[in-house]
Formats: C-alpha cells, sequence, structure tokens
C-alpha cells in the first residue's frame, strides 16, 4: 500500500547510492544493497523493497522515457520463505489478553483482531462514522475497499472505545513483541492473531487483571543525462501526497 512504499522510498533516499545518476544505479549496486539487507531484516522484506525499486525503474523507462534498464531484473532474489502455521495457543492468548502487562489498548486491539480478522493497519484506521448496524467499512484496505461483518461482541468493544487508535502499526507491533517476550511466548507475530477466530466467548470479554501496575518497558512511546534518484523519489513523494 502506499504507506509502506512511501516508508520503503524515505529508507531508500538514506542510502549513499541514492544521489546517483538513475543511469549509474547498476546491479551491483542493488545486488550489495541486497546484501547489506539480509543481515538484519528477512527476505520477504528485501523482496517487498526491491519491488518497490523496480516499480521505480519501470516507471522512469515507460512513462518518463528515461533510457535505463531495470537493474532489479539482473540480481537473483532471495527465496520466498515458505508460509507460517503458527497459531497461539489458548494458555498464550489467556496471558496477552488478561496478563496485567497488556495495556488496554493493546487488549482491545489484539481483541477486535481475534473477533473480525482484520489486518492491524485495518484496525488502526477504524473510524466509528464508518460503523452502520453490524458491519463496517474498510476504505483503505491492502488491496481494495470490504466491509467486515461485526459479531455482538466485537462491536460492544468497538462501542467503548475511543477510535481512531492514534498509533502507528510500528509501534504496535513493537510493543506487542515485547509483550510476547515478557509472557515467554516465542516465535510469534500480530498477524497470527487475525487469523486464529475460535475462541473461548469469555478470553475474549472476560475481565482482564489489576492492570494498574503496567510494565514501565510496554508504555514507552521501527550518457543521457539523468537527475539523481534522491531528486526523483522527493518529486514523486510530494506528488502522491497532493493526491
Amino acid at each position: 500500500c502506499y504507506r509502506d512504499e512511501r516508508y520503503t522510498i524515505l529508507g531508500l533516499l538514506k542510502e549513499a547510492w541514492s544521489s546517483y545518476p538513475i543511469n549509474k544505479i547498476k546491479p551491483a549496486t542493488i545486488n550489495k544493497y541486497k546484501d547489506t539487507l539480509a543481515k538484519r531484516v528477512s527476505g520477504g522484506t528485501i523482496n517487498r523493497r526491491l519491488d518497490v525499486i523496480s516499480s521505480m525503474f519501470t516507471t522512469f523507462k515507460k512513462e518518463w522515457g528515461f533510457p535505463v534498464d531495470n537493474p532489479v531484473l539482473a540480481i537473483r532474489r532471495p527465496k520466498r520463505a515458505a508460509p507460517r502455521d503458527r497459531r497461539f495457543s489458548e494458555a498464550e492468548l489467556n496471558l496477552l489478553i488478561r496478563g496485567n502487562h497488556t495495556t488496554p489498548e493493546l487488549r482491545s486491539i489484539i481483541k477486535i483482531a481475534l473477533l473480525t480478522g482484520m489486518r492491524l493497519s485495518e484496525i488502526l484506521r477504524i473510524d466509528a462514522r464508518n460503523i452502520e448496524g453490524n458491519t463496517l467499512s474498510i476504505p483503505i484496505a491492502k488491496t481494495k475497499p470490504r466491509t467486515i461483518p461485526l459479531t455482538k461482541k466485537a462491536l460492544e468493544i468497538l462501542n467503548i472505545i475511543e477510535l481512531p487508535f492514534e498509533l502507528s502499526g510500528m509501534y504496535v507491533s513493537k510493543k506487542f513483541k515485547k509483550l510476547c517476550k515478557f509472557y515467554n511466548i516465542n516465535d510469534a507475530k500480530f498477524e497470527e492473531s487475525e487469523e486464529l477466530l475460535t475462541i473461548e466467548d469469555d478470553l475474549i470479554l472476560g475481565e482482564g487483571e489489576d492492570s494498574s501496575e503496567l510494565d514501565d518497558e510496554l508504555l514507552e512511546d521501527d550518457d543521457q543525462d539523468t537527475v539523481p534518484l534522491e531528486e526523483i523519489t522527493d518529486v514523486a513523494s510530494t506528488d502522491s501526497e497532493e493526491n
């Protein structure tokens, strides 16, 4: 989505080669960038960033008329990881939802994910004005707008919390990771809570334990004349924001 692409482009502008003329960005340049990323992020993340670079060079050539080759097409991409089959156990969900180190906001976000199967980015953009009856409209989704059916329990939660959440996806993911570490829940990602929808009623709506003693760390605030890549991305970023 636009937000992810913008985040990637802003990251690219920090690379030394972003000041190169675009016809000087070669496969070796991108290959070195890929190898550097491989030391700290997954193959899937690398491929998503390479997708953005590839799309940019396609635009440079096909739409803007620059006679440049796409360097991404000439390098070997990381293999895509096998799909994860991780599911939270009832004991793990009990800790995440009822534990006294789970903040009220994060508890609500987890419950909504479990009851609706919504993505984190969609949950954080929930607007109370888009709730009509027992349905929730998602005008901005990963692929296209969609409508989410809401259970009685999901409505009860949405009616008692303040919307929208004033949190970023990166912030929530970071806090969720810390929470899992605290509860000794290994190899877990927030996205997996979206897929585990069949759980005990009282686990979702049951009252949490005393949350007055919250974890401090969890409450703290991730040859033809051509132009440099950084100038092109600045213009593209500005145009996207205006649109």
